[in-house]
């Protein structure tokens, strides 16, 4: 009797205290509702749970919370934290329109030092693919671009500040999540380039020495999206011939067999689709691409499906520009005497120009990559922390 008695007691405080969370739940969504209907931004209390479910102990509410935000941000970063203006007459237009942008600005850079904390502290990695695959480094760094697109410069240089102080770390996984973090900037404000590159190249034409070969991968994606500005640099040169000398170190096995191999051909090809690149001496003073393309050769039989298809889509960008080149000379008057096929096959002249057709192949790769990555998200193992 006194067993059972005791078991109805545990049911009933047992009932009490979901009786206490339900009411609890209920008072605060009373109050949502009651700001929302004062002219509180509605996505508020939701974003404020998401930005802390970035620390979770577990990588897939980490991620999932990256990925809500960065849809939020993507859609809603002007709207955040601003509340609804005041009917007409209540208050002067301007003052309430300064007071928006305050409070939108102030959110979204508290949001985005969240995001740089979750960048330096996660560590989840899957290695299932060809290279590293990291889901949420790269879900976060990309939230942290969505975030700083209605912020003004100098919040975003102070940002990318932040951002190159995490690339001197001694933890590969933080230098690599600096390095996303860096692309999905450029991406996000690529009319901010010409004021960010000019400490981020320096930056990253280091990272591409690095020791790692993820880092060196991404030291080279994140250039990518503002690989147009980089001629106008006084760091390209170096960058060029970093580039090229990657590639020429046949001697280290490590180096010739990594997938990283694959985004420095592609910023290869990128920077070389520039008229501007093919003044700058590719390995140095007094070279000449004849003397580094060779070093592209023995990665047409890599065993890695990507690296052999960025190598053949670089070399059909160097085979345009030879083919731009000759065609320039031809009409110039220059080359009379003609080349060694000239009149034995007339049809081809100028096929070097006509039938190339530069394919690129990023997104494709890239996205079975990630596609690969996520899938095996649980062979990476741990919380990754």
């Amino acid at each position: 009797a006194k067993g059972g008695g005791g078991g109805g007691g545990g049911e009933g405080a047992n009932d009490a205290g979901g009786g206490a969370v339900a009411a609890a739940e209920a008072a605060e969504e009373e109050e949502e509702a009651a700001e929302v209907e004062a002219g509180w931004w509605p996505l508020s209390r939701t974003c404020e749970a998401l930005a802390y479910s970035l620390f979770a102990p577990r990588w897939e509410e980490r991620h999932g919370a990256a990925a809500a935000l960065r849809e939020v941000l993507r859609h809603h970063a002007a709207a955040a934290a601003v509340t609804k203006p005041p009917p007409r007459g209540t208050s002067m237009p301007c003052l309430a329109a300064a007071a928006a942008a305050r409070s939108n600005a102030a959110w979204l850079e508290d949001m985005a030092v969240r995001l740089l904390c979750l960048l330096s502290l996660d560590r989840f990695g899957d290695y299932v693919g060809d290279g590293v695959v990291a889901p949420v480094r790269e879900t976060g760094a990309q939230a942290l671009g969505a975030a700083l697109l209605p912020l003004p410069p100098a919040a975003v240089e102070a940002v990318v500040r932040a951002v190159l102080v995490l690339l001197q770390r001694p933890e590969w996984e933080v230098r690599h999540s600096a390095l996303l973090a860096l692309r999905y900037v450029l991406a996000a404000r690529e009319a901010l380039a010409p004021r960010l590159l000019p400490a981020a190249l320096p930056a990253a034409t280091g990272a591409l020495d690095d020791k790692d070969d993820d880092v060196r991968g991404a030291a080279a994606e994140a250039l990518l999206p503002a690989a147009h500005h980089l001629p106008d640099l006084p760091g390209f040169p170096s960058l060029l011939a970093s580039l090229w000398g990657l590639l020429g170190r046949l001697d280290d096995p490590d180096l010739l067999t990594s997938p990283s191999n694959v985004p420095i051909m592609r910023l290869i090809a990128r920077l070389y689709a520039l008229p501007a690149t093919l003044s700058v001496p590719p390995a140095g003073p007094g070279s000449t691409l004849a003397d580094v393309v060779p070093s592209l050769f023995p990665f047409a039989v890599h065993p890695i499906v990507p690296v052999r298809l960025a190598v053949w889509q670089t070399l059909r960008q160097l085979m345009v520009i030879g083919g731009v080149r000759a065609a320039h000379r031809d009409s110039r008057g220059i080359g009379d005497a003609g080349t060694p096929n000239e009149g034995k096959h007339p049809e081809m002249a100028g096929a070097g120009v006509q039938g190339a057709v530069i394919v690129q192949p990023e997104e494709g790769v890239r996205g079975g990559a990630q596609a690969g990555g996520n899938g095996g998200g649980g062979g990476g193992g741990g919380g990754g922390w």
